[in-house]
């Protein structure tokens, strides 16, 4: 099942800033990120 950043981030208590930040660094990568760029 694939979760939106929104969903995780509520998930998760984290903000969806920060899971963005995680990906930057390459600390939590999305599974699939849509042709939109949307991150899943």
């Amino acid at each position: 099942m694939l979760y939106t950043v929104k969903e995780v981030s509520e998930l998760s208590n984290v903000t969806i800033k920060t899971l963005h930040h995680y990906h930057k660094i390459g600390l939590l990568l999305p599974s699939k990120i849509s042709d939109a760029g949307y991150r899943f």
